[in-house]
Formats: C-alpha cells, structure tokens, sequence
C-alpha cells in the first residue's frame, strides 16, 4: 500500500517518528491506525531506534488487549507489529500471549538468534487443558 510505504520510507527516518506513533495508534480510523501500527513495526525492525523493551513490552500488552476488536487493515497491521517485535527483542523473545481466538490457548512467542520469522507453539492454558 502506497501510505504503509510512505510510513517505512519517509515517516520512519524522520525526527517527528516518535511523535506520530504515539499520536497515530490512539486514532480510531482504519488508516491512520495502520500508520502508526506499520510505524511501529519499522521502528521495531530498526535496531537504532529508541524503542525500549520495556516500550515493546508495552505494546505487545496492547496488542493484546485490543486485536480482536480492531478494524481489519489496523488489525494486519498490530500483527505485523507483534512479529516485528518478536523479533527484535530478546527480552520479549519469549513470552505467553493469549491471542483472542476464544480458545483459551497460550502461545509461547518464541525468537530464536537471527531468526527470519516468529515462532508460535501452542502451551497448556491450564493443567489437563488440550494443546
């Protein structure tokens, strides 16, 4: 899409980054949503930008609470951002997240060292609990 371009090439190396980001994720508008998602997901991927983890870990709490009820383009966009950050980050490398499917399944998202892609394995919700 020509705005999620617009976003990684411009948008993403300019000083005012940070700022739309955080402005961006709050509009409840299926674009400019997905701006700030697809935002998140360069910054992410740039291993100079000054996202924390603790931020990442911030976001991935988000992402969370909030994928399921998002509008569909701002929805592909938040799982985008969940990869990115996967990836990214060791210290959120491994960690349970409960997606919204309604099964009631933990998955471990797990990255391992210079990893292409995320790896999802389905874990217990609960002792005697179905993989």
């Amino acid at each position: 899409m020509l705005a999620d371009m617009f976003v990684k090439e411009i948008v993403s190396k300019s000083t005012h980054a940070r700022s739309r980001l955080e402005k961006w994720i709050e509009i409840d508008h299926e674009w400019v949503g997905r701006a700030g998602w697809v935002l998140l997901t360069n910054m992410a991927m740039d291993s100079s930008s000054d996202l924390t983890d603790q931020e990442l870990g911030g976001y991935l709490d988000r992402i969370e609470r909030e994928i399921q009820e998002a509008r569909n383009l701002t929805r592909d966009a938040m799982n985008s951002s969940l990869i990115a950050i996967g990836i990214r980050s060791a210290a959120q490398g491994s960690r349970p997240f409960r997606p919204p499917d309604g099964s009631g399944r933990l998955w471990l998202i797990t990255v391992r060292p210079n990893a292409k892609h995320l790896s999802r394995l389905p874990i217990l919700a609960a002792p005697g609990t179905e993989r």
